[in-house]
Formats: structure tokens, sequence, C-alpha cells
């Protein structure tokens, strides 16, 4: 059983952030939001959160209006999918979801590469939520990279980038989570 929880929202989701307090408060478990923090700098709030997402058994990620997770929410899920914890979205009343509660992504659309992390097409899709291929397709990524790592000769003419979805559609641009100085 889970005792302690992160949520991960943007700072303009206060009604959604709360609703979600109380809903894991009354399954009885400890929990962690964020709150605005105006005498700390940007990096303090980050570095503050990431020790947070560390502590957290487990990591709740409230989507905006649109379905979709801000920059600095997407980022936190990263550092979360990196620390291999157990992720939930939640998805508030308020906002049409009918408050449910989706299950563990069982494979987060992030792939950490040795020189840092970066993002597969199903991050930016507007079905990333929904999608019916999202694991084969990156189950069949990851053959691709392990194959190109394994790959003895040099295939340096060959253009390494990721193979295309035929469903792939982009979703619209998000705005960065501000700190006030």
């Amino acid at each position: 059983m889970f005792k302690k929880i992160c949520i991960l929202a943007s700072l303009s989701q206060q009604s959604a952030i709360k609703e979600a307090v109380q809903y894991y408060k009354q399954q009885g478990y400890l929990v962690d939001y964020p709150i605005e923090q105006h005498n700390k700098t940007l990096f303090e709030i980050d570095l503050d959160y990431i020790y947070r997402i560390a502590a957290a058994d487990m990591v709740v990620a409230i989507p905006k209006h649109d379905g979709n997770f801000g920059e600095s929410v997407a980022y936190e899920l990263a550092i979360a999918a990196y620390l291999e914890k157990y992720i939930e979205t939640y998805y508030p009343v308020q906002k049409g979801f009918g408050g449910k509660v989706m299950a563990k992504c069982e494979k987060l659309e992030v792939k950490f590469m040795a020189g840092g992390v970066r993002e597969t097409i199903c991050t930016s899709c507007v079905h990333r939520e929904i999608c019916a291929y999202k694991q084969r397709y990156l189950e069949y990524l990851g053959a691709c990279e392990k194959m190109r790592g394994d790959y003895p000769d040099d295939i340096s003419f060959i253009k390494k980038s990721d193979p295309d979805c035929n469903f792939y559609e982009k979703k619209s641009d998000v705005n960065l989570r501000q700190a006030s100085v």
C-alpha cells in the first residue's frame, strides 16, 4: 500500500489540486502537493519538488483543462519515471472528467538515453492517453534503439530517426510554470 503521494499539477489548477488532495487523504494517504512559493527562486522550487518526488511512494499527475500536461509537469513526470515511481493520472470532477483515476502507466513515453532525456512522438500526440498502439510502438522503438546500439559496423550513413506513427496528431503547445521571485 502506498503511504505518501506527490501530486504534480500546474499551479493554475488550484481547485483540481484541492479536489485530488481531498480524494487521496480520504483514502488514507499522506499527500504532498504544489503550492505557490513567492520567496524561492525557480531553481529552489524545482530542486525541492525533485526531493518531494523522490520521497514519494506514488506520483499523481493532474492534466490541464485540455487533457494535456504542462511542460513543468511533463518534466516532473520524466523525473518520476526515471526514479521508477508508480504513476497515476487523476481526472478532476469539475473538469468534466468524472473524477476517475487512471491505472498505472505501464510504460511512460519518455525514453532515457546516456546523454540525458528525450521524448518520443507519443509525448506530443493528442492520442497519448487513449492510444491503442502506444505500447507496441514503444516496444518497436526500443528494439530499434537496441539494434542501433548492438550493430557492430559503422552505420553513420543511415539516418537514425524514430519510426513514424500513422495516427500521430501533434497536440497544442503548453505554457511553462512561472515562479514568482
